[in-house]
């Protein structure tokens, strides 16, 4: 699933390629792809809008039109929002909608796309007044590249059950995921069952740390294409090459040479080294 480095990664595309377009046509094939509001309402509300602006709030990539309304996009498991020049990209299986752009001085001698597929139909598409009108967003925690470590340390306190789950819970903190909670849990060396309230002052503030330097790694990697992720490009971050848990059951630890195990922690695999995570 893509997580914050990933949806960064896309943003920043994007926010370089539709910034300023006018959106000509919207052709959804898949109207469940919409929440809120039927297939129709949706498409009207985006259709001779332009793209005054591309932002993030945790998972969620943010459109504000120039209408002042916000087209709001969670890519799920296998969402791609690909930017296309020039042709119609070819619909397939996984496409759900495409995005027509008018022409302009970037592309004078053709129109431009911006192509949503997703194989596993997950990927929800919202247009509201407000992004806080969605229930996902109103319910998130700060963003983990803007608490401050006072802020994260007192979030931890007092806090059980474990960690790891505690970290992917979108409420704690909005947009840290599966794949750089497990890294981030290594480099501190923290067991990802234990329980928060447990942890001395000094882990805490070394998870803090290495939660802030992992996703900023990762984004300018341009994420972790271990699955089905690409940028708005199409190409592919190159992040996973960096892990050092996630993915890597059965391989030894790079500073301990013991065995990295795989658990489960509130159904979500879980990768760790027994030998360095205490």
């Amino acid at each position: 699933m893509p997580e914050l480095p990933e949806v960064e990664t896309v943003r920043r595309g994007l926010a370089r390629s539709v910034v300023g377009k006018r959106i000509e046509e919207v052709t959804i094939f898949d109207p469940s792809l919409v929440k809120g509001l039927s297939a129709g309402a949706f498409v009207r509300g985006l259709e001779r809008r332009s793209i005054a602006e591309v932002s993030r709030r945790g998972k969620y990539l943010l459109f504000r039109l120039d209408s002042g309304k916000t087209w709001a996009v969670h890519l799920r498991m296998t969402g791609r929002m690909l930017f296309k020049k020039n042709d119609r990209p070819v619909r397939e299986k996984a496409t759900r909608a495409i995005l027509k752009f008018g022409r302009d001085g970037l592309h004078p001698k053709g129109c431009s796309f911006l192509w949503f597929s997703d194989s596993r139909r997950f990927g929800e598409w919202h247009l509201v007044r407000k992004p806080e009108e969605i229930p996902g967003i109103a319910k998130l925690g700060p963003e983990p590249l803007e608490i401050t470590r006072e802020e994260f340390v007192q979030r931890l306190k007092s806090r059980r059950g474990q960690i790891k789950p505690l970290l992917l819970d979108q409420a704690f903190l909005g947009g840290l995921g599966n794949i750089y909670a497990c890294e981030a849990l290594y480099r501190a060396g923290i067991n990802p069952k234990r329980k928060p309230c447990s942890i001395s002052f000094y882990n805490k503030i070394e998870l803090y740390h290495n939660i802030q330097v992992i996703l900023k790694e990762a984004i300018r990697a341009g994420g972790a294409s271990v699955r089905s992720y690409r940028r708005s490009d199409g190409s592919k971050g190159w992040f996973a090459l960096r892990l050092k848990v996630y993915g890597r059951e059965g391989s030894k630890c790079s500073r301990c040479c013991r065995t990295i195990r795989r658990i489960k922690l509130s159904g979500r695999g879980t990768y760790y080294c027994p030998g360095c995570q205490k």
